[in-house]
């Protein structure tokens, strides 16, 4: 039989290297720029905007770019409802892309609660969940919405690979050298997390 290709050995090696690093809670936390390309890491840094883009919390109408909403009837009936979208993690000069997915792990303590007591007290989403899920008469409902809110400090575990980044500042190349960013989205060998290290001011979580 003959051996296998370095590439597949190596590939192989990573794989049991990223399963143990996530099983006995490592890799230790590292500067997003020092983060190398294919790499798993844990990296920290500011939710920013993405191409612009936001999305309104359901019930609290907060700018963010991931929200769960979950709401408890009487009788045990829960049901949960979330949305995210991609975003930008900014840590001083570096940059990158976060993609995640309906598989990420997502960490996030707090949120804002309120018992809904009949159905014309809720706002158009609350009595939309309402109507949907047949609450009918099994009143009062408490709801509760959490997000990831912009400016929020948060780790990410996760790996990368880089890519050109067009809106890096003038002093991120060197000799013409393109600035780059990193890309981290989930591996199909480790899934990635998502992690609330400081709550939002006032008029966040």
């Amino acid at each position: 039989m003959k051996p296998k290709p370095r590439g597949a050995l190596a590939r192989f090696a990573a794989s049991i290297a990223d399963a143990f690093a996530l099983t006995s809670g490592r890799p230790e936390p590292c500067a997003l720029a020092d983060l190398a390309e294919n790499t798993l890491g844990r990296v920290t840094g500011a939710i920013q905007p993405f191409e612009d883009r936001v999305i309104a919390s359901p019930i609290t109408g907060r700018p963010c770019v991931y929200y769960l909403v979950t709401f408890e009837a009487t009788e045990g009936q829960r049901v949960k409802d979330e949305d995210g979208i991609p975003f930008l993690l900014v840590d001083g000069a570096a940059r990158a892309v976060i993609e995640p997915d309906r598989t990420v792990k997502y960490w996030i303590d707090g949120g804002r609660s309120h018992v809904l007591r009949s159905l014309d007290e809720g706002n158009p989403y609350e009595r939309g969940m309402c109507e949907r899920w047949r609450v009918g008469r099994r009143y009062p409902v408490l709801f509760r919405e959490v997000i990831l809110g912009i400016g929020q400090q948060v780790s990410v575990l996760g790996a990368g690979t880089r890519e050109p980044d067009p809106h890096a500042q003038p002093e991120g190349s060197y000799r013409g050298e393109v600035a780059t960013r990193l890309r981290i989205a989930r591996s199909r060998r480790v899934p990635m997390e998502i992690r609330v290290m400081t709550p939002l001011g006032p008029h966040g979580l």
